[in-house]
C-alpha cells in the first residue's frame, strides 16, 4: 500500500507541474497582449495628435491668418519651428492643456494657399508620461486648395 501512496504524489506533483507551465504559458501571453494594446494605444494618441494639428492648421489658414510665427493673428499656442514650420507643444507655455501627456506637434506648409494648391505635413511626438524616454509618432499629410469662390477645401489627407 505505501508504493501506491508514493505514486498518487508523484502523480499529483506532474499535475501540478502540468497545470503551473499552461499558467506560466498564458501569463506570456497576457503579457505581450498588454505590451501590444499599449503600443497601439500610444500610436493612436500620436496619429490624433497630428490630425489636430493639420486642423488647427487649416482653422488658422482658413482665417486668413498668415503662416508665419511673427503674425500677431495666430493662435499664441503655435511656436516658430523655423521656416515655414509651426509647432505646439504641451511642455511650453502657452502650453496645450486638452493632453494629459507629453506632446509636440509639428506642421509644415508648401506652398502659397491663395494661389496654388498647399501641402501641411503634420508630425506629432507623444510620451507615455515625463519620465518615460520613448516616444511614438505619427506623420500626416494633407493636400489643399482654394476655390474660386475663396474657400479652402481639404483635396487629400494621407498617413505617411
Amino acid at each position: 500500500m505505501r508504493n501506491e501512496d508514493g505514486s498518487i504524489l508523484l502523480m499529483t506533483t506532474f499535475l501540478l507541474l502540468f497545470i503551473a507551465l499552461i499558467l506560466l504559458g498564458y501569463l506570456h501571453i497576457i503579457r505581450y497582449k498588454t505590451k501590444m494594446v499599449t503600443l497601439k494605444q500610444h500610436r493612436i494618441r500620436a496619429y490624433f495628435a497630428a490630425r489636430a494639428g493639420l486642423s488647427d492648421a487649416v482653422y488658422e489658414l482658413k482665417q486668413g491668418h498668415a503662416w508665419q510665427a511673427s503674425n500677431p493673428e495666430l493662435s499664441d499656442q503655435w511656436h516658430d519651428g523655423g521656416g515655414a514650420t509651426l509647432y505646439k507643444t504641451s511642455q511650453q507655455v502657452p502650453a496645450l492643456t486638452q493632453f494629459e501627456y507629453p506632446v509636440t506637434v509639428s506642421v509644415t506648409l508648401t506652398g502659397d494657399p491663395d494661389i496654388e494648391r498647399v501641402t501641411l505635413n503634420s508630425v506629432s511626438s507623444v510620451q507615455f508620461s515625463p519620465q518615460s524616454s520613448t516616444r511614438y509618432h505619427a506623420h500626416l499629410e494633407l493636400e489643399m486648395v482654394r476655390s474660386l469662390f475663396g474657400e479652402i477645401n481639404v483635396m487629400s489627407m494621407k498617413e505617411k
